[in-house]
């Protein structure tokens, strides 16, 4: 990467390289997944791949070492490095907040979400609506809520 975009700030350098790694595993997934229905005579669109007794979409067994690679790689620098675990304590605590604020306050839930309570359970709804949330989104619940709330 460095050498292709001389200059170029390290974490521009980090993003490219990261597409360009997820580029070659998904590369290598489609292939390597197209390779074995041909070879496994793979069922009928109709009847679906999960008919079939064996795994078909996997990645070939060097594409699986880099991913192997690839992931305690970004575990060790970018996941679990110090510089992020700030971000990761705020993080937590917005979604305590507001995951306590809809347990305590269902009605302020949207209207599908109240109706589902009864069948899912106060917890399981309140969950599920926050982990569809985008990171822009939550926090714009979490503001809107911390100004509800305050005095």
């Amino acid at each position: 990467m460095e050498r292709e975009h001389a200059g170029v700030e390290a974490k521009y350098l980090f993003y490219e390289a990261l597409q360009r790694m997820q580029n070659i595993l998904t590369d290598d997934l489609m292939a390597t997944t197209l390779a074995n229905a041909r070879a496994r005579s793979a069922p009928p669109a109709s009847t679906g791949c999960c008919a079939h007794p064996k795994r078909l979409a996997t990645f070939s067994p060097l594409a699986k070492s880099q991913r192997q690679q690839e992931k305690r790689y970004l575990y060790e620098t970018l996941y679990t490095c110090h510089a992020l675990s700030r971000e990761h304590e705020k993080a937590e605590q917005v979604v305590n907040e507001l995951f306590n604020f809809w347990i305590a306050d269902p009605e302020e839930l949207p209207p599908g979400y109240v109706d589902q309570i009864e069948s899912e359970g106060l917890a399981r709804v309140v969950a599920d609506y926050i982990a569809g949330m985008t990171d822009s989104f939550i926090l714009l619940q979490y503001a809107q809520v911390k100004t509800r709330r305050a005095p």
